[in-house]
């Protein structure tokens, strides 16, 4: 049976969304740190095959006591086949702490994505060209 787009089933994706969200949390440097990693996302529509996107990221660290590094992100890409998708963007870190250094990067990624009925299962292979502000090498 198709899935039907309805105000009932949004509200069900991104509750559920936002459980996979707590129970999946980024392992913190420290097993008894608390993290806080909210991420604010603009997405484009999807035009002939290309879209895009924008996204503010901040993290809060140190058992929510030290604002880290907010992280700026433009992306871009194409959906090369049904659930193929090639993509690219840039990166830039801004520290919140002298422990944080600024950062650029550059990044390129492959993704696969199957939706069988209403959920969706994705595998990326991403590639990541660091520059970070004093670094040799």
């Amino acid at each position: 049976m198709p899935f039907r787009s309805n105000a009932r089933g949004r509200l069900d994706v991104w509750l559920g969304a936002a459980l996979v969200a707590l129970a999946v949390t980024a392992s913190p440097a420290s097993a008894d740190d608390v993290q806080f990693w909210p991420t604010f996302t603009v997405y484009s529509r999807t035009v002939d095959g290309w879209r895009g996107s924008v996204e503010i990221h901040a993290r809060w660290t140190d058992d929510l006591e030290i604002h880290n590094r907010t992280v700026y992100r433009a992306n871009g890409g194409r959906l090369v086949t049904k659930g193929l998708e090639l993509f690219g963007g840039y990166e830039k870190t801004q520290p919140g702490t002298p422990d944080v250094k600024r950062e650029q990067r550059l990044w390129e990624q492959v993704e696969y994505t199957r939706r069988p009925g209403r959920w969706s299962f994705a595998g990326r292979a991403r590639l990541e060209e660091r520059f970070v502000a004093g670094a040799n090498g």
